[in-house]
């Protein structure tokens, strides 16, 4: 019988003494796998303050990225389709122009972005954001993949609001310990589904959230009011975040585009960028 390695990693990592010796182990055997490139496109990035924030709190701001960059990246989603609500079988190509949601989904993610795109491709062997990422882990990063998607409302045939899981909170488990870095490819405020994190709740979990990898808004408010931080900003902004943190997007009632990078101690092939 075949041994799933990661479904042993997610029942370790919950349990913060299984995670710490898992942990061990996994950065004893570590090899370098993904290099860094000579030049950054952050020059304003502290890494100091970035790994001590994340370290801290779970969470790290201070990236902003170029607008050339950020241009270069919208000519690919131009050209590039989309899989529609995560169903590989269908595909459109999303006007930058046009907010209109025609197809009616919530979901429009691109596909092989890290392969297609050199602005990408910069980003994600970035000289600072590998460091960060190596620094955080504790050994040479692996990367895991770069996924980039529109948000769109999720709307019945009246236009009311429909409740769906991808806009509730949640913690990932992705690896025994993993880091990410996303970027807003347009403004995002309170309307275009502001992405939302509860700091300080990547360090271990409770018997409470062991049990509860979701929870409602409600219960966020109850236990955790004054760690939830709404993170709004201009295209090009970014943050570095460790979403084993209970995290969240929130219902767009317009569109947002994220691109996210995501580094881990193991690659267990589940993230890739389809």
């Amino acid at each position: 019988m075949k041994i799933n390695k990661f479904y042993i990693v997610r029942a370790l990592t919950k349990v913060s003494i299984t995670r710490k010796v898992a942990l061990f182990f996994a950065r004893l055997n570590s090899k370098e796998t993904h290099t860094s490139y000579n030049e950054t496109v952050f020059d304003d990035l502290d890494i100091s303050e970035a790994q001590k924030d994340l370290r801290k709190q779970g969470y790290a701001f201070g990236v902003s990225l170029p607008q050339d960059v950020i241009a270069e990246i919208l000519a690919f989603c131009k050209e590039n389709e989309t899989i529609v609500d995560f169903d590989k079988t269908r595909k459109t190509i999303i006007s930058l122009e046009d907010e209109t949601n025609h197809i009616g989904a919530a979901n429009y993610k691109y596909t092989s972005t890290y392969q297609k795109c050199e602005a990408i491709r910069k980003i994600a062997h970035d000289p600072k954001v590998v460091a960060i990422a190596k620094e955080y882990l504790g050994c040479s990063p692996k990367f895991v993949g770069s996924q980039m998607w529109w948000s769109y409302p999720k709307l019945n045939d009246k236009g009311d609001k429909i409740e769906t899981p991808l806009y509730g909170y949640h913690y990932d488990i992705d690896d025994l310990k993993f880091v990410k870095l996303f970027i807003y490819l347009n403004d995002v405020d309170m309307e275009r589904g502001p992405h939302v994190i509860i700091g300080e709740t990547h360090k271990s979990k409770n018997l409470f959230e062991i049990k509860n990898r979701r929870i409602s808004d409600d219960v966020a408010e109850q236990r955790y009011r004054n760690k939830v931080n709404i993170i709004t900003g201009k295209a090009g902004t970014g943050f570095f975040e460790d979403t084993f943190c209970y995290h969240k997007g929130m219902h767009p009632n317009k569109r947002r585009l994220l691109l996210q990078f995501e580094y881990a101690v193991n690659d267990f092939g589940n993230h890739d960028n389809e």
